[in-house]
């Protein structure tokens, strides 16, 4: 089981307001809600650092592919083994 740590958080009261509003009767307790919703963050954010890598690596790979076409397998060899 996770360790819950207590910490201290400000919100404007607009935000807090909204924030109430949407846990009112529902399934969520403060904590609850921005905790899920924090987790649903960090994970969009790692989600987003991947496509940039996989999309760096596109143009990287293109522009190889691009100035040595006969040296393409050597480098297919090399990726595939992890170098």
């Amino acid at each position: 089981m996770s360790k819950f740590r207590r910490i201290t958080v400000s919100l404007p009261d607009g935000l807090l307001a909204e924030l109430d509003q949407k846990i009112e009767g529902g399934k969520y307790n403060r904590s609850e809600f921005i905790r899920e919703g924090l987790e649903y963050y960090m994970a969009e954010l790692k989600r987003r650092s991947l496509a940039e890598g996989y999309a760096a690596m596109a143009a990287l790979n293109l522009e190889i592919a691009q100035e040595n076409p006969d040296d393409l397998s050597e480098y297919e060899q090399a990726l595939s083994e992890g170098e």
